[in-house]
């Protein structure tokens, strides 16, 4: 079964429905996922439960029982992810409020494709390497860009988050969602490091040190001076060489011990 990275999924709060056309087709677009469009509180809460969402764009003002800062109250007791407030005008006590949700990013109208997807991936961005601080942010500048080299994506090199079992690497506009299990083995190149999934190779312009220092994942063990792999994932091994999937990976002499070693042998 071809196993492919995950994109990552937006749930958008937007009681005008053009708005919030515009807003997903912009996210779309580029690469991202709508978990759901919700007009109300209440059904941003059902939205929230029954998908995976990595991410909310909410307008502060919404209608029904709730308002928008109570509904991300409520959803940040589920699970807590970046939140992004769409507003237009705000008084001090309404920003206070909002404060108080620990939103990482906020969007003015009127929107566009390139201001929604730039304050998207700025949120995911800053929730991930700042945790739970109090971030409020509009529209940055790009991130550095996404590029091609030998035809595999390149991403620019502090753009490599964890948070939990997924790491996030940046494509363009975008950010994707890799499973920490998923990854068979990780390959430097020069000032490069290869990463590796089934039927997929992301390349990151990063030492293999400096990758394995920001993943920092107990299940991978390096083997020799220019490969990681996923003990998880191998499929045998012997002395010389482990093999995952189809490759053939050597076991450098100064690693051998150590990484028999991770693998409960003595």
């Amino acid at each position: 079964m071809k196993i492919e990275p995950e994109l990552v999924k937006v749930l958008i709060v937007e009681a005008d429905p053009m708005l919030a056309l515009g807003i997903s087709v912009s996210l779309e677009q580029h690469g991202y996922v709508i978990a759901g469009i919700a007009e109300q509180g209440e059904e941003a809460s059902r939205l929230f439960r029954e998908n995976d969402v990595d991410i909310i764009l909410i307008n502060i003002h919404i209608p029904g029982d709730r308002d928008s800062i109570d509904t991300v109250h409520e959803l940040m007791k589920i699970k807590r992810v970046p939140v992004v407030y769409l507003i237009e005008i705000a008084d001090d006590a309404t920003i206070s409020r909002i404060k108080q949700t620990y939103p990482v990013a906020f969007l003015t109208q009127p929107y566009n494709s390139s201001k929604v997807c730039i304050t998207t991936e700025m949120a995911i961005h800053n929730f991930i390497t700042c945790g739970e601080q109090d971030i409020m942010t509009e529209e940055h500048s790009l991130l550095p860009a996404a590029v091609k080299r030998n035809g595999q994506d390149v991403t620019d090199n502090e753009i490599i988050l964890r948070q939990g079992n997924y790491i996030f690497l940046k494509r363009n506009f975008q950010f994707v969602k890799i499973n920490l299990r998923e990854i068979l083995y990780m390959e430097a190149e020069g000032n490069y490091v290869h990463i590796v999934i089934k039927d997929k190779k992301f390349t990151i312009r990063l030492s293999l040190m400096q990758v394995m220092r920001r993943i920092n994942y107990s299940r991978f063990a390096r083997i020799n001076r220019s490969s990681v792999v996923n003990v998880d994932a191998i499929q045998s091994f012997n002395k010389e060489q482990v093999c995952i999937a189809q490759y053939e990976i050597a076991i450098g002499k100064n690693y051998k011990e150590s990484f028999f070693r991770q693998l409960g042998f003595r």
